[in-house]
């Protein structure tokens, strides 16, 4: 590398942003065989929503996620 080449590293999985906000919706995956349902949130911070999946049974409507 010459005096003039800058090294820069990039983590290639950046960390994911916390989900902040309350559950607002909870439905199956239809994927046979699976034990898992997706998580409607909505969100605190820039509004609007986001969806993830998790297991049955972890997350109720109207849970807060992101609080400590």
């Amino acid at each position: 590398m010459s005096e003039n080449e800058t090294k820069i590293e990039i983590d290639p999985y950046p960390a994911i942003k916390l989900i902040k906000g309350t559950v607002t919706g909870i439905y199956k995956i239809m994927l046979g065989g699976t034990d898992n349902v997706q998580v409607v949130v909505k969100l605190d911070e820039g509004g609007g929503t986001t969806e993830f999946s998790a297991a049955i049974g972890e997350y109720s409507v109207g849970d807060r996620i992101g609080d400590e």
